[in-house]
Formats: structure tokens, sequence, C-alpha cells
């Protein structure tokens, strides 16, 4: 039986405390913040921050999530709501109960900019070497490297705890990106009034993967796919 969670090098939640438990261990699950803009039409409103944790289990047997909202919550919302997952919440925490992969969304008491996104996968069975020719290897730690430019047969590799500052430029055939790392914009230009990145722009690319990494605040399109 295999789980493991990620813990990216990113401004910690004080919104929850989360609790993984599976194979009878229970695990501590660091819980990261998202910055969002609470006005799409004016940026330079005031930001709001929303929370993320990401883990990957091989469910072998159910895994079960345990949510603590740090503030007084009088009910939870589990979305999106057609994936028919049922929790338990006491007035303190919200238990829930999970047979394979799933992205959800947990909403308390209607707060849509403070909520807290799971994204729960499978291991990773494809894990390239950092030293491989045509791989871009980004291990754990921060990472600020402003434009990332792949082109025919490239890997770029994100590792669950690394964090990368900057944007991809893709161009070719055949390339992926992969990982559980997280790819932000925070670093770039978000004024409305001058240019803005896309977060990650292919153009005229064939067969291009994009698998498992987390995309953060983005100053325009977060994917932008081009001929």
């Amino acid at each position: 039986m295999k789980f493991v969670s990620y813990a990216p090098n990113l401004l910690l939640s004080e919104d929850y405390a989360v609790t993984a438990i599976y194979n009878g261990v229970r695990y501590e699950i660091s819980c990261a913040t998202a910055v969002v803009g609470n006005r799409f039409h004016d940026y330079s409103m005031a930001y709001e921050r929303m929370s993320f944790c990401s883990m990957d289990c091989d469910f072998e047997e159910p895994l079960t999530i345990e949510i603590r909202p740090t503030m007084c919550r009088r009910e939870a919302v589990i979305r999106p709501k057609h994936a028919g997952i049922v929790g338990v919440f006491d007035g303190e925490c919200l238990t829930v109960t999970l047979d394979h992969p799933q992205k959800l969304c947990i909403e308390f008491d209607g707060d849509l900019f403070h909520n807290l996104f799971l994204f729960i996968g499978t291991p990773e069975t494809e894990l390239p070497a950092p030293d491989a020719v045509g791989v871009r290897y980004f291990g754990p730690g921060v990472h600020d490297v402003g434009k990332i430019e792949l082109s025919s047969g490239e890997t770029l590799y994100l590792h669950g705890d690394a964090v990368v500052y900057g944007h991809i430029f893709a161009q070719g055939d055949d390339i992926r990106i992969l990982g559980r790392g997280v790819l932000t914009g925070e670093h770039l230009n978000h004024d409305c009034d001058k240019h803005r990145e896309q977060l990650l722009r292919a153009t005229g690319c064939h067969h291009l993967t994009i698998d498992g990494v987390i995309l953060l605040d983005s100053p325009a399109w977060t994917v932008c796919a081009a001929h």
C-alpha cells in the first residue's frame, strides 16, 4: 500500500487542519494557500486566500480525510456535487471517505473565497531521471526561473515539493509537463495596463501532455493553446 502527501514551499494555510488516514496510519497534511482576486474585472482589488493540499494514494483500501476549519462553521458542502461524495460534519470536523482519486472543493457556510481544494491522485508511475537527456527537472525547493522554453521531445518535471516561479512557452511535438509540483506566476507582472504573460502557452504543438502539476496565479490565461 502506498500513500504520499506533498508539501510545496508556499505560505501555509491557517484556515484548515487536514489529516489523512490510510491503512491505519494518520498523516498530517500540509495545506498551502492560493491567492485569488475577488473581482475579475479589476485585478488590483483586494485578494483572498484559498487553501489546497495534494496527495497520492493507491486506494487498495478506502482513504479517510478529516478537515478541521479553524473558524467556527455551521455547514459544509463538497463540490462538485455530481461526484456524489457525502461527508459527515459535526460542527468541528468534516470526515470524508474516498475509494478512488478525486479533485474536490470543500466549501463551508457558502464562503466562496476561503474554500479548500483537495487534489488526490494515484502514485506516479513515470519518474524521469533528473539528468536524462531532454529532461528539465525541478526538485524540492523554490526555483525562480522566469521563462521556461520547451521544444520537441522535451519533458518538464516538477517534484511534488517544488515551487517554480515562472511561465512556460512550448513549441514542438511530444512535449510533456509532468509531476505534482507547483508552477506559479506570482512574480510576473499582473498590471492590466502592461504586458502580461500567459502561465503556459503552447504554440504549434502536437501530442502535448500536461499531467499532475498545479498551476497558480496566472497574470493572464492560465493555459493557452494556439496553432
